[in-house]
């Protein structure tokens, strides 16, 4: 893999990880939205009140409210459904950071083989080396 390639492909792999993110909180909300659309449905059946339906668009806290209202007096299903809910999501993210980590860890490899790695050193230890040999005749003078 050419070196030059390297920042792309850091670029690419950060924005597929950030992506799988991205759905994966998508996903918790809507976890969180159907868990809430599941209680108001059930209260809607044993209540003579009605309120509105929750839609894709509901933000956090109406979801919370909602599931608030449903089991005012049982917070189990709520239990329940955080644990639920949380567990998977850290999956989800333990294996997102484990693929992104992998790919990163590939793009080093490559990039850094021994080949690569010695030919970046090279100029450097020439350098290093011709530092030494001038350095030498003047310990020998001071001697």
């Amino acid at each position: 893999m050419p070196f030059q390639h390297l920042p792309m492909d850091f670029y690419k792999a950060n924005l597929r990880f950030q992506l799988r993110l991205n759905e994966l909180l998508r996903d918790c909300n809507n976890r969180w939205l159907s868990a809430a659309q599941q209680c108001q449905a059930s209260q809607k059946g044993g209540s003579k009140t009605s309120s509105t339906t929750l839609s894709q668009e509901a933000s956090l806290q109406e979801i919370w409210d909602q599931l608030m209202q449903c089991h005012a007096y049982d917070s189990q299903p709520i239990q329940k459904a955080l644990f639920d809910n949380q567990t998977t999501f850290a999956s989800g993210l333990q294996q997102a950071m484990q693929s992104w980590q992998a790919e990163l860890t590939g793009l080093m490899g490559s990039a850094y083989s021994m080949e690569s790695l010695q030919a970046s050193l090279m100029p450097f230890m020439q350098q290093m080396g011709t530092m030494g040999q001038a350095a030498s005749p003047d310990k020998k003078d001071k001697s």
